[in-house]
């Protein structure tokens, strides 16, 4: 289908994009077209933004090009829905986070065994080198930018947004038993035999709704149309009012959505919108 006639037959105001794999290809560059489709969407009056699964550290971090961020609306949707990160600003809004007093437990429970990190207020804390490493080589950040301490001292703090265990073999199923018994998600990463821990029950379209809700006065995802590729981005394709996944995606997120490219995302725009 045509994307001009899905904004008209829709009535889209809004589009949400996934950044790694559909902007934006495993080197962290812009795929081909895709600035000349973004700016052809947006002179059609379409409010554009990044709803992304990265950290903000590993935003902060990242060399993506300015006049392709100045596209979009400057508040971004990072760690699927759980934190708005203003890129101008540089102000972080969490809407969601995990209960200390359930990480104190978790640290306890895990012990000197394992190593770990955690995310308050967009700020990643570790224990040790170790960890930090780690944690910068599963996220793809500047290790510098990981503060060294005792996250102990900072649990009183209300906003912890993610914890990532990085558990010895025969911890693994000690950790997911203990995990399961407590109001959390758990998503497994292959590298290092990761488990990240992040608060229940968000994603990115829980995340781009309540910006929405709260600056855009609207109840639904019913005048967004949304672009994605991966697991992370099944509600969001779902949930909007209309859902593209783009090529090579995920078999859950096509799944999930409304069409499915069979040519690239940018070559789609173009020939869509100019």
């Amino acid at each position: 289908m045509n994307l001009k006639e899905i904004l008209i037959n829709f009535q889209i105001n809004f589009a949400a994009f996934d950044l790694d794999g559909t902007l934006l290809n495993e080197n962290g560059e812009v795929f081909d077209n895709i600035m000349k489709g973004l700016t052809l969407l947006k002179n059609q009056n379409i409010e554009m933004f990044i709803v992304t699964g990265r950290t903000v550290s590993s935003l902060i971090d990242s060399n993506i090009p300015k006049e392709f961020l100045e596209l979009f609306n400057e508040n971004i949707i990072c760690n699927d829905g759980i934190i708005l990160y203003n890129n101008k600003t540089k102000l972080i809004k969490t809407y969601s986070s995990i209960q200390s007093t359930i990480i104190t437990k978790l640290i306890e429970y895990i012990g000197n065994k394992n190593d770990y990190a955690l995310e308050i207020d967009g700020k990643i804390f570790s224990p040790n080198k170790r960890s930090a490493l780690k944690y910068s080589m599963v996220y793809k950040i500047n290790r510098g930018s990981i503060i060294i301490s005792d996250p102990k001292s900072s649990l009183q703090e209300e906003n912890i947004t993610k914890f990532v265990i990085f558990p010895k073999q025969d911890e693994i199923k000690k950790i997911l038993g203990f995990l399961k018994k407590n109001e959390c998600n758990v998503k497994k990463i292959k590298f290092l035999d990761a488990l990240e821990v992040t608060p229940k029950e968000t994603c990115k379209a829980t995340g781009l709704l309540n910006y929405l809700r709260e600056n855009r006065k609207m109840r639904n995802l019913n005048k967004v149309i949304s672009f994605g590729d991966g697991t992370n981005d099944c509600t969001l394709l779902k949930k909007c009012i209309f859902g593209i996944s783009v090529i090579g995606s995920h078999p859950d997120a096509v799944k999930n959505s409304d069409m499915h490219l069979t040519q690239s995302l940018g070559e789609y725009l173009v020939q869509s919108l100019h």
